[in-house]
């Protein structure tokens, strides 16, 4: 490029005053620069930086975090802020970033928690600077969630935000505290003194003073303001005619820049900034891909000139391999090039698009074709590139790209690939109302409507109702038939979809609906099928059947089959996906409850908490539950009946939420009330869940608690477990060891004692012994048994957690809170009588609840109970 004439090259103006504010931060502060685009707020930061890594003034380390468009996606951003912090601090995992899950939850409190641990546990200070902050988006959660974060997490860290607007965080508080230190647009403001030095690098010659104070005075000390008169004045005629004119508006600027600055420019000048104008960021190769004429080395030359001769481009990145122009310039320049050459403008967007997405720039690339508003090309790229976001829990991506191509006159096809975005990004809610339009589109398909209800049904993995899953199936399922037979093609949905991939969806989401009825075995038949389908070669519907297969199973204490089944959904999900993909959060689940079953305690905490992360990702309502009822019985075994009730029962609404998760979780507490001595079953709990098959065996169990035998053995008659249902099964057949033990029918309960055992050994199942302690008591009684095989791993882990839990293992029956309260009173001389008396009840009351003490205990009076009961620990 021929360079002559050129002024001579501009040097960055110091500004020791600013960098000296920006030191002053204190220990556990934050930094605010605030200013519109143009004021030099990155070049400050960079000033700032490179006076921190000087050897002479060496400084805390420093993360610094360039935000960009994708920014505003939480995932994208906690991905960021983790590779930065990781790059400077050696022993922080930058991998925690992929705790934070899709949709519109957040950076959500699993990644805040971890988070604020890791940095909590820094050896020295660090310094978080965060650049162009605006980027975070225009609603204030983001930028408030960050801030908020990392400023309170102790006096070794500070943060510095950069930002084109002041960021909704909290201001009022840091100024209260001391911990706020502020730059504005009038900070930023040159002077006189740095403005003569910003002009004279560019023009090469000594400005007047009064051409100094001219110009500071209409462009009130703004960088680019500055900079761009110091070019014109470069190269006008008359520097004094330009400078009576000169007007330091926006519009002027713009203006002045298109008359002034670019009509000036040498042909071959202009014509590179023009046609680099539609580029995110410029690297010679890139450069280079827009124009056939000019070589990456020739590219490179052009970008060491214009670098070298003004301010208007800036690094991109922490090393400088790439640049941009500053975005009011480059918005001039892509003005301008519409308005000039109208025709190249596609083309050059196209190469754009097609060279970024060649080198991996998959965002960049999209947005080339966003700008053009070619929806087709959009469909084309969102098909192609849907399942690498899908796999990274980034659809929400794929779902800006779709919805910045919208028109009024969505064709159906738009409609398909926008909802399927929808749903892959779990945005429930947009997805039921993108369902309702697409339906009702012209001229839909019936390929097309069984792509829609096939992605319409696995909404409800969130908060759909089971009744409308099954419609959606066979809706679904009807209009794939006829698009089978009549050759109708099926639309390939961000290139995960198509005859088979909907065939497969349709039969998953069929066996989640008999899941959330309850029905396990058939749900467990129904997604073995799918898996022999194949569509589920895709590894995401592999992954999810596997991961729900293992999870019925478990349920139903099918566990080595489970454990299988996770494994591979686990092992799949490693190869292709995020470790904590919402996919494969069925499989974590089905390894914490086996673990529970198993009483394998620690083995259950540890899959726990990965289940909880990928349900925290998911946000689903379902799993949430599901990870709620299973933490509730670790709750119980390990830290004793108070701990579960005070966990929250649901996570959402329990109307919202399947049959069977509502009945699961309102047994599952009832059952931990009852093993802690809490017989009150409250109306309104078990309201939730009317003529639920999971609260059989408690009404067995609060029979027996009140001694009343007959109607344990015919509540028991009633009872008819699924025959697939190991763990009801072997639990049907203990409280029938302690009906027949209760009765003097001991060489039956013995015979149900060992079919039990039976039936649980090859499983491991464990944890139904403990909900009946009656059982365990009888097993112990039996000296032909306990100390054998099986029944002596069953009493020796059972016995451990039951006292863990404050329930007597030796016990028929737990005692309730009102036998509980009577107990101390025995050993006293109080009549039976003065007993009534003092616990405000009647004498009948007593002499019942005595007779429930004395049957519990294996005694026949009251000087037995308070032997028993002391033996016991109860006394």
């Amino acid at each position: 490029m021929d360079t002559s004439g050129s002024p001579s090259r501009p040097q960055r103006i110091q500004r020791p005053r600013l960098v000296d504010v920006l030191d002053s931060i204190p220990p556990g502060g934050v930094g605010l620069v605030v200013a519109a685009a143009g004021w030099g707020k990155s070049v400050l930061l960079e000033q700032w930086l490179a006076e921190r890594s000087h050897p002479s003034t060496p400084g805390p380390a420093v993360a610094l975090v360039r935000l960009g468009s994708r920014s505003a996606d939480p995932v994208v951003f906690a991905r960021q802020l983790c590779r930065a912090i990781g790059e400077t601090v050696p022993d922080f995992d930058p991998d925690i970033g992929e705790l934070v899950a899709p949709g519109p939850g957040g950076l959500g409190p699993p990644f805040l928690a971890e988070l604020s641990g890791r940095l909590g546990r820094l050896d020295g200070p660090l310094d978080i600077v965060l650049d162009d902050a605006h980027a975070l988006g225009a609603d204030p959660g983001l930028a408030r969630e960050a801030a908020e974060a990392l400023g309170h997490m102790g006096e070794h860290l500070r943060l510095v935000i950069a930002s084109r607007w002041e960021p909704d965080v909290g201001l009022h508080r840091l100024r209260a505290a001391g911990r706020l230190v502020e730059l504005r647009e009038a900070d930023l403001a040159f002077p006189g003194d740095e403005a003569a030095g910003l002009i004279a690098s560019i023009t090469g010659a000594e400005p007047e003073r009064d051409e100094v104070e001219l110009l500071t005075r209409r462009t009130s000390g703004w960088a680019v303001g500055l900079s761009l008169a110091a070019q014109s004045m470069h190269t006008m005629d008359d520097p004094e005619a330009f400078l009576a004119g000169f007007d330091g508006t926006d519009r002027f600027i713009a203006e002045y820049l298109t008359g002034e600055v670019l009509n000036r420019l040498k042909p071959a000048v202009r014509e590179f900034l023009l046609h680099t104008s539609v580029l995110p960021w410029l690297s010679p190769e890139l450069c280079s891909a827009l124009e056939d004429s000019r070589s990456a080395a020739g590219a490179a030359e052009a970008l060491d000139y214009l670098s070298s001769r003004s301010m208007f481009i800036t690094p991109a990145d922490a090393h400088g391999k790439r640049l941009r122009y500053h975005q009011l310039f480059s918005e001039l320049l892509r003005y301008q090039l519409g308005v000039e050459y109208p025709e190249l403008v596609g083309d050059l967007r196209r190469r754009a698009s097609h060279w970024l997405e060649e080198h991996g720039y998959v965002s960049d690339a999209a947005d080339q074709l966003v700008a053009l508003d070619d929806h087709e090309a959009v469909l084309r790229f969102a098909r192609r590139h849907g399942p690498e976001y899908f796999a990274r829990s980034e659809s929400a991506g794929v779902l800006a790209w779709l919805d910045s191509v919208a028109r009024a006159d969505r064709p159906a096809e738009l409609l398909v690939e926008r909802m399927a975005a929808q749903v892959a990004a779990h945005q429930s809610t947009l997805a039921r109302e993108g369902y309702r339009q697409a339906r009702s589109a012209p001229n839909l398909t019936s390929g097309q409507a069984a792509a829609l209800g096939a992605l319409y049904a696995c909404v409800g993995l969130d908060d759909l109702p089971t009744s409308e899953i099954e419609r959606a199936c066979t809706d679904a399922d009807e209009c794939l038939q006829e698009a089978r037979a009549a050759g109708v093609e099926v639309p390939d949905f961000l290139g995960i979809g198509g005859a088979d991939s909907v065939e497969a969806m349709v039969a998953y989401m069929g066996a989640i609906a008999e899941f959330h009825r309850g029905r396990l075995h058939r749900a467990a038949q129904r997604l073995e099928r799918a898996l022999a389908l194949p569509g589920v070669e895709y590894p995401l519907w592999k992954i999810s059947a596997l991961s729900s297969l293992a999870l019925v199973r478990s349920l139903a204490g099918r566990h080595t089959h489970a454990v299988a089944d996770a494994a591979a959904a686990i092992e799949v999900t490693s190869e292709v996906a995020s470790e904590h993909h919402h996919a494969v959060t069925h499989a974590h689940l089905a390894l914490a409850y086996t673990a529970w079953d198993r009483l394998e305690l620690d083995a259950a905490v540890n899959h726990l908490r990965e289940a909880e992360v990928c349900a925290e990702r998911s946000g689903w309502s379902v799993d949430q539950a599901l990870h709620r009822m299973v933490a509730a019985r670790l709750d119980w075994a390990l830290r004793g009946p108070e701990a579960a009730p005070a966990r929250p029962l649901f996570s959402a609404a329990p109307e919202s939420l399947p049959p069977y998760v509502v009945c699961e979780t309102v047994a599952c507490r009832l059952r931990l009330d009852a093993l802690g001595g809490n017989f009150d079953y409250g109306s309104e709990l078990l309201g939730l869940a009317p003529e639920c098959a999971s609260l059989r065996p408690l009404e067995v169990d609060l029979a027996l608690c009140r001694g009343d035998l007959s109607t344990a053995e015919t509540m028991l008659g009633d009872w008819h477990p699924d025959p697939h249902d190991l763990r009801d099964l072997v639990g049907r057949s203990l409280r029938s060891a302690v009906i027949h033990d209760g009765t003097g029918r001991r060489r039956e309960a013995l015979d149900d004692l060992a079919v039990a055992l039976r039936k649980a050994e090859p499983e491991g199942i464990r944890s139904v012994f403990a909900e009946v302690p009656g059982a365990v008591a009888l097993l112990r009684s039996d000296d032909r048994t306990a100390g054998r095989g099986y029944a002596r791993s069953v009493l020796e882990v059972t016995t451990t957690m039951l006292r863990v839990a404050g329930t007597a293992a030796d016990l028929v029956e737990p005692l309730t809170e009102r036998e509980q309260d009577l107990l101390p009173y025995l050993p006293t001389r109080l009549t039976n009588a003065e007993i009534a008396a003092e616990l405000y009840i009647s004498l009948n009351t007593v002499k019942s609840h005595l007779r429930h003490i004395y049957w519990k205990l294996g005694v026949d009076n009251r000087d037995g109970a308070v032997e028993r009961a002391g033996d016991l620990g109860l006394l």
